[in-house]
């Protein structure tokens, strides 16, 4: 896995920019990829920004009860879930 800062792009999610500098070195397409997220504003909308299937982590979302935005493709409410997704 790997973690690309907003200082490396110069832009915060929900700007897709770090999350696209990151499949770039992977050699990845958007559409080959899946996002996990536990932030309906933040990763998840940006996931759809990229085209990626978008998994939303509903138990790590601290602002569960704000959903605002576009709505994941999967929503999960432990890890262990996430293998039914895949």
């Amino acid at each position: 896995m790997l973690l690309f800062q907003a200082d490396m792009t110069g832009k915060r999610k929900p700007e897709p920019d770090s999350i696209k500098l990151a499949l770039d070195k992977l050699g990845v397409k958007a559409e080959e990829a899946i996002i996990v997220g536990d932030s309906i504003r933040r990763d998840i909308e940006a996931g759809k920004k990229l085209g990626m299937v978008t998994v939303y982590a509903a138990y790590g979302d601290r602002n569960f009860f704000e959903r605002e935005g576009r709505e994941a493709d999967f929503v999960i409410y432990c890890m262990s879930e996430l293998m039914g997704v895949l």
